[in-house]
């Protein structure tokens, strides 16, 4: 009996062991990695310092692919940093000041803050890495497809790990999208003439790039950019105005915060990532055809259906800049009804779906003999809101007193100047009049100049709407500016809306470049391939060389190849005609002229490092070099990581916290400026040696505390056992006896 019941005590000694074993060695919540798989897993890499708020890029990303996705496509996201995977955890912390060519330094710098910068971009490589082979691991039978995308520091994240996963887990990613990249690299903008302003030799993960010159960001360049296997399944995105990937002389960061904006290049990226994975997953599950005499086996999934592919021009992606002209002259009095109760329907709409909204009214001034000589009105900025708007409706479409006639010309021309257009937006001008359109006007503006005008702007479509007894005066202003007339007879409300049905259904056209530079004789290609339009096909391309008006070739096919004999200084167009009855169209500058190579600055002379503390593994060192008159600045780097630049005068820098656990490398350039660019030679270089330490000798340890968790259960087993022998030998037996 008593035999038997230390048994019992023994076994549930073990089985309790063995929980509290589990319990010792579990974590204490469940890794995402470890998550039930689906079908598609989203990762991103935030930007510097991005907190976890509804509206950063990582969320913009991620929830912009889930709405695409409906049954029985289901996906996991995770951000990096979230969790820890070996030991990895993305930090993503920023660098005081940023990080740009811009920074100016002062006498004495911490080193600290780019050491910390380096080893948030490792740690994040590193744990994306350890993450993906963990889920991959876990889901591989699944048939689960990666999407992955990284913002600023993200995308620097991103671009070191890719080399690092494996290549059968890279043959499962369908898209990578990369924004704001400080280490972007695109071969193509290298050199005084590169091919990219020519419109050649494009990279594969090439999309909307800010400028034709641009071969590396602000952190240099990660050469090869991406695996051979994973070019065509990138897509790189750079704004103008942002310095952390667009170096400039200028220093402006205002663009790098606008990826996520409606209709950019977030919601780009991810029209392509599922665009890429219906591809995959198609190519993955090709119908079947059932075997004789077997059951019919059920029908493959419609991924037309589960995946939306489609351009969505609504519901927050609009990012459309719409002006609404009124001509308030005594004459409109009875079409002014029907167009304010329009504004009251549309301007909450345009707001709504992420739109910007001006008002503008005008009327005409005479002078003492009864002539009209000039405009007056008032213009709104985009930047009011859809209220305020709503609300000064009244006021402004109902004057007091009499009222002229003004001039559509000049209206126009003040509407081009004064507002304050967003890059990259589409553009429209409704223009409300019943006079007819003169041309040239009574101040001497001309229709042609308000189309060079448009193209100017990237460009604006004039939509005129207008009684049909002056449909033909303004024909060709709306054909020049690639928009259309809508006449009516007696309901100017109905034409209205016809009006902004085309507005919004026009294709959005898009060419690679937004500036053109060659020599004569130079072929150039411009290509408008990224160009599309809401359900719906653009059917015709016309292109126009010199920005004239009169188009010069006309393609079904979105390139074409122009070679210019003489130097040129303009703006080319292409007009795109869509089968949905509506027209757009974009332009570009180009500069034909013969150019000479920039002189680089030359190298720091006599570049030398002296010690002079350390403490902990960290040094303080300065640095000293040669000045050179010829120079602007002087450009310092450490282990290739941007510091910041020192007045040309300055020959030395002292530089805190530089820590010795490795080499470390310092560099000095030379920088000169011509126009907006930054002219930066060659790097001098100088080594500070790793402080050499002898390590500890290991602990003495066993194997029951250093091995994996099934020898560690079975030695705490044996040790209970062991309790339990001794206690039934020294005490249960002799009293048995």
């Amino acid at each position: 009996m008593y035999f038997k019941k230390t048994v019992k005590i023994l076994v549930l000694t073990l089985v309790l062991s063995f929980a509290l074993c589990l319990i010792a060695v579990s974590p204490s919540y469940a890794l995402q990695a470890d998550d039930p798989c689906e079908k598609v897993e989203i990762i991103f890499a935030r930007g510097s310092g991005d907190g976890d708020v509804k509206d950063d890029e990582s969320n913009i990303y991620t929830k912009g692919i889930e709405k695409r996705l409906s049954s029985p496509i289901k996906d996991h996201v995770y951000a990096l940093g979230t969790e820890s995977y070996d030991n990895y955890q993305y930090p993503h912390v920023a660098v005081a000041g940023g990080l740009s060519y811009t920074i100016g330094l002062g006498a004495t710098v911490s080193g600290g803050q780019w050491f910390g910068y380096g080893h948030s971009v490792d740690q994040g490589a590193n744990e994306l890495v350890s993450y993906i082979n963990r889920r991959y691991a876990k889901c591989e039978s699944s048939g689960t497809r990666y999407i992955i995308g990284g913002y600023s520091q993200g995308a620097q994240v991103v671009g070191k790990a890719l080399p690092n996963i494996p290549s059968n887990i890279r043959n499962d990613i369908v898209f990578v999208g990369l924004f704001g990249d400080p280490k972007l690299y695109l071969p193509e903008g290298e050199g005084w003439n590169p091919p990219a302003c020519r419109g050649k030799s494009s990279s594969p993960w090439r999309r909307s790039i800010s400028n034709c010159d641009l071969d590396s960001g602000s952190l240099g360049a990660h050469k090869p950019y991406v695996p051979e296997d994973m070019k065509q399944k990138t897509g790189l995105w750079c704004h103008l105005r942002d310095d952390v990937c667009d170096l400039s002389a200028f220093p402006n960061t205002d663009g790098h915060g606008h990826y996520k904006d409606n209709n950019g290049a977030i919601d780009a990226a991810v029209r392509e990532a599922v665009n890429n994975l219906k591809k995959r997953l198609e190519q993955d599950n090709p119908p079947s055809q059932p075997n004789p005499g077997q059951p019919t086996p059920p029908p493959p999934i419609d991924y037309n259906q589960v995946l939306d592919t489609r351009h969505v021009a609504k519901e927050g992606t609009t990012g459309d800049n719409v002006v609404f002209a009124v001509d308030i002259s005594d004459s409109m009095k009875l079409e002014i009804p029907g167009i304010e109760q329009f504004l009251r329907d549309t301007i909450p709409k345009i707001t709504t779906e992420g739109g910007k909204v001006s008002l503008v009214v005008y009327v005409g001034v005479e002078d003492a003999s009864g002539n009209i000589i000039d405009n007056t009105g008032v213009i709104s900025p985009f930047g009011l809101g859809p209220q305020q708007l709503l609300d000064a409706l009244p006021t402004l479409l109902h004057p007091d007193g009499q009222t002229l006639p003004g001039s559509s010309l000049i209206t126009l021309n003040t509407i081009f100047d004064r507002l304050n257009w967003d890059s990259g937006a589409t553009k429209s001008v409704t223009l409300f009049s019943n006079n007819p359109l003169v041309d040239p006007d009574f101040v001497g503006l001309t229709v042609d100049g308000i189309a060079k005008r448009s193209l100017e702007i990237d460009p604006v479509n004039v939509y005129p709407v207008v009684p049909e007894s002056s449909r033909e005066s303004y024909t060709e202003l709306a054909t020049k500016t690639s928009g259309q007339v809508v006449s009516y007879t007696d309901n100017i409300l109905q034409a209205a809306n016809q009006a902004y049905d085309k507005i919004t259904n026009r294709p959005v056209p898009f060419l690679k470049n937004s500036s053109y530079t060659a020599e004569p004789g130079q072929e150039m290609t411009f290509d408008a391939s990224d160009s599309y339009v809401m359900d719906g096909k653009i059917t015709k391309y016309e292109w126009d060389y010199d920005g004239d008006g009169h188009f010069d070739a006309t393609t079904t096919t979105p390139s074409v190849n122009h070679t210019y004999t003489a130097d040129f200084t303009g703006y080319m167009q292409v007009r795109e005609s869509a089968n949905n009855g509506t027209v757009a169209n974009a332009s570009a500058k180009v500069t034909i002229s013969a150019m000479t190579p920039p002189a680089l600055p030359a190298s720091p002379k006599d570049l030398t490092y002296t010690i002079t503390n350390t403490t902990d593994n960290k040094s303080t060192v300065t640095i000293n070099w040669r000045a050179d008159p010829a120079i602007e600045a002087w450009f310092i780097r450490i282990n290739d990581m941007p510091m910041g630049y020192v007045d040309a005068s300055r020959s030395s820098l002292d530089i805190t916290d530089i820590e010795r656990t490795d080499d470390v490398v310092i560099s000095v350039a030379g920088v000169t400026t011509a126009g907006s660019k930054i002219n930066i030679g060659d790097f001098t270089n100088v080594t500070i040696p790793a402080i050499k330490t002898t390590p500890p000798p290991p602990p003495i340890t066993s194997t029951c505390t250093q091995s994996n968790f099934f020898v560690q259960l079975l030695c705490k087993a044996i040790a209970v056992l062991k309790i339990y022998i001794q206690g039934f030998w020294y005490y249960i037996l002799p009293y048995k006896l």
